[in-house]
């Protein structure tokens, strides 16, 4: 089954979640990192967006300007607009070895199947949210606009880090190649 990427009424616009996640991240990687983002200034910011043709009004409409505003206003968001270097949206590509991904399988089967089932070399490619350099080191952000339940929270993202740790660890991967030197912290941020 393909979800849909929109639906339109007569009255509105219904976006599929990843759509909506699309729409976050965009603002993500264009707006100015600053403390003072708040509600207000994102939603001045998304306005422009708008005025500029690189959003439509159904699309801004569709936004969590609060859950953007989580992040500038937590420590990890003050690191970030403070940051000396930062990369929003790093596309990158990068080739790994059959012999590498099997290694790093979750189970034995699972790399089995990866040793018998792909050709020697596979091509990676993907979109870092956020990694930047401050006084304490590099950290790495991939920014999430899923749901969390109140059970996620009381048991430490669990789901989330498992579902997700392999993309965060191939992220670090990519940057210490690009800066030589090691992530000293890699986050997902859960923006709801």
């Amino acid at each position: 089954y393909h979800a849909p990427f929109s639906r339109s009424t007569k009255s509105d616009t219904v976006f599929a979640p990843a759509r909506r996640g699309t729409l976050t991240h965009k603002i993500l990687e264009l707006i100015d990192y600053s403390e003072k983002n708040d509600e207000k200034r994102i939603r001045e910011f998304t306005r422009s967006l708008v005025g500029r043709g690189l959003m439509t009004e159904e699309e801004a409409s569709a936004v969590s300007y609060s859950d953007i505003a989580s992040f500038f206003s937590s420590e990890l968001g003050k690191r970030a607009c403070r940051a000396v270097k930062r990369r929003n949206e790093w596309a990158f590509t990068m080739k790994k070895s059959t012999a590498e991904l099997a290694a790093e399988a979750d189970s034995p089967e699972i790399s089995r199947a990866v040793a018998d089932s792909l050709p020697s070399k596979i091509l990676i490619q993907g979109v870092i949210d956020c990694a930047f350099r401050d006084e304490s080191g590099i950290v790495v952000i991939d920014f999430k606009t899923d749901w969390c339940s109140a059970a996620d929270e009381r048991n430490g993202f669990s789901r989330f880090k498992k579902l997700y740790g392999r993309q965060i660890e191939l992220y670090c991967e990519v940057v210490e190649k690009e800066y030589g030197e090691p992530v000293e912290r890699a986050s997902l941020f859960m923006l709801r």
